[in-house]
């Protein structure tokens, strides 16, 4: 995940680009979507965690590492999947 601070005049373009009007403002890219999908889902780890798996064919587990689903076949969109969450300046931090 990258975060981008919405605040910082040097980012002020990026965040009209992605139509940034509220924060924290979570975008999801995928290397077909340049455009990136406003994610509406719940806030903690285990709800990015399974929006992911689900978006980028990954097998990942809540506080890291893969889960036993995983095989030795690694999903190429394993590499192409992010999120980008912009924020105001005071508001650095991530909600858990």
């Amino acid at each position: 995940m990258a975060n981008i601070n919405a605040d910082d005049a040097k980012n002020k373009d990026i965040a009209k680009k992605y139509d940034v009007g509220s924060f924290p403002t979570i975008k999801f890219f995928s290397t077909d979507n340049k455009d990136g999908i406003p994610y509406e889902g719940g806030r903690s780890e285990a709800d990015f965690i399974n929006y992911l798996n689900e978006k980028c064919g990954t097998q990942r587990k809540v506080g890291g590492g893969l889960n036993d689903r995983v095989s030795m076949n690694i999903n190429p969109l394993f590499f192409r999947c992010s999120f980008l969450r912009f924020f105001q300046g005071w508001a650095s931090f991530i909600h858990r």
